[in-house]
């Protein structure tokens, strides 16, 4: 058997990529193989691709919805907060320090959400979740634990608690593959 590239020199093995004979001048080793200069050189891009891999390009275009919906509604959360903000401060059991303790808890926990989507954590589609569903469920609770009072239906509680949420949730479920490629 002859060299692919040498043919007069006799082949000493085969590349264990391509599986073509050649000489003992066209093998290379390779951990514990043996591979031809053109299957090398093949290894040896795939090798440089793999490093030149960034794990935030995986923000797919759903997950980039994903933030900005949780970004829209952080702001909001904040913005709800700052008129009761005073009150909040000089009586800390008054129904307002409950209400600013709340709001800011929720934007906390969506900033850490838009975190987690950025850092392409996997916890983020379930943490993203529980995080619609509660913004979701929110404005009825007071109408669960007892009270009469139907909250009212507003643009702004469609808005921030169904429609956004709602974005949030698919643009996860649409970018879920993306969040799994790190823990």
């Amino acid at each position: 058997m002859k060299c692919t590239i040498h043919t007069n020199r006799d082949a000493v093995g085969k590349c264990s990529i391509c599986k073509k004979p050649f000489c003992d001048l066209c093998l290379e080793s390779l951990g514990e193989k043996r591979v031809c200069f053109k299957c090398l050189e093949k290894v040896a891009k795939k090798q440089i691709d793999k490093s030149k891999y960034n794990p935030y390009k995986s923000l797919n275009f759903s997950l980039l919805v994903s933030i900005a919906c949780f970004a829209l509604i952080f702001f909001y959360m904040i913005f709800l907060s700052l008129p009761i903000l005073p009150e909040a401060f000089t009586d800390l059991y008054s129904l307002e320090a409950k209400d600013f303790m709340v709001l800011i808890g929720k934007a906390v926990l969506i900033f850490i959400e838009i975190l987690l989507i950025y850092l392409s954590s996997s916890i983020a589609f379930i943490l993203g979740l529980l995080i619609v569903i509660g913004l979701i469920v929110s404005p009825f609770i007071p109408s669960f634990i007892g009270s009469n009072i139907m909250p009212e239906i507003t643009t702004e509680v469609v808005v921030f608690h169904i429609i956004l949420p709602i974005l949030c949730f698919i643009g996860l479920l649409i970018g879920k593959k993306g969040l799994s490629n790190k823990n």
